[in-house]
């Protein structure tokens, strides 16, 4: 197993994504330390910046599941995706609404008193959560299907805009500025990330079903249709065969040919 080259540069693909979502979901809690905010503020939005990530775990729990089925040979895509995508708004939106519309006295019973001024960000968080949720829902989804580069690129982008966002937010408005500009840059790369996963299942399903999908011959890249692109061959030396003008349309016939020397 150890020399398994294949194997290990997958696992390795996997790691990097993953590690740079986990990254990213992170990101604020730890770049708001580093602004010259009151030192109140900057707790305040950390503790609810970390309350506000619920439905990460939310899509941590439906991705985990899709993805052992994503992988397999005989899957089919579209209902497993659906499936996932409508367990994860079931859970995630729900939780995120009740969250940003909860009564600040009610907030106030599991945070500090301290931080009474910052429950005002709740909703822009609460936001601010299902954006991260649905990126990390959907990185798992690229990578079930195999569309390593996909993942790796748009997490990446991501990695570059975001401190960009947060630096722009807190020259307009301070950390309240921070919490809007992190939520505006986490939709927009959620929507991006989206768009990545429908472009990879759908390349998916054409080569479960056995269609070219632009990377390669579908004959040649599913296995349920080699036996007949196998007689295709056997067959072009065979009077009638596909291979001669005689015989257009017929069905070669790999194994009982009558050719004669």
């Amino acid at each position: 197993m150890l020399k398994e080259r294949q194997r290990w540069a997958e696992t390795g693909d996997i790691a990097l994504a993953q590690l740079i979502a986990s990254v990213l979901v992170g990101a604020d809690v730890v770049l708001v330390t580093v602004l010259d905010a009151v030192p109140v503020e900057a707790a305040g939005f950390q503790a609810l910046s970390t309350l506000a990530k619920g439905p990460v775990y939310v899509a941590a729990g439906a991705a985990v599941v899709a993805f052992p089925l994503l992988r397999s040979h005989s899957a089919r895509l579209g209902d497993i995706l659906l499936a996932t995508l409508r367990s994860f708004g079931t859970l995630a939106f729900p939780g995120a609404a009740v969250l940003a519309t909860a009564p600040p006295t009610l907030i106030m019973l599991v945070l500090p008193e301290r931080y009474a001024d910052s429950v005002r960000l709740l909703p822009v968080l609460a936001a601010d959560g299902v954006a991260y949720a649905a990126i990390t829902m959907l990185t798992t989804v690229l990578l079930g299907l195999r569309a390593y580069r996909r993942a790796q690129l748009g997490l990446v982008v991501a990695a570059v805009l975001l401190p960009a966002a947060m630096l722009l937010g807190w020259a307009s408005g301070g950390v309240a500025g921070v919490a809007v500009g992190t939520a505006a840059q986490r939709a927009g790369r959620s929507g991006r990330h989206g768009r990545r996963g429908r472009s990879a299942s759908s390349v998916g399903i054409r080569a479960r079903r056995g269609r070219p999908t632009g990377g390669g011959d579908g004959a040649a890249g599913d296995p349920r249709r080699r036996p007949a692109a196998a007689g295709a061959v056997a067959g072009a030396g065979c009077p009638g065969g596909p291979g001669r003008p005689g015989g257009p349309g017929r069905a070669p016939r790999a194994a009982s040919c009558s050719c004669r020397g």
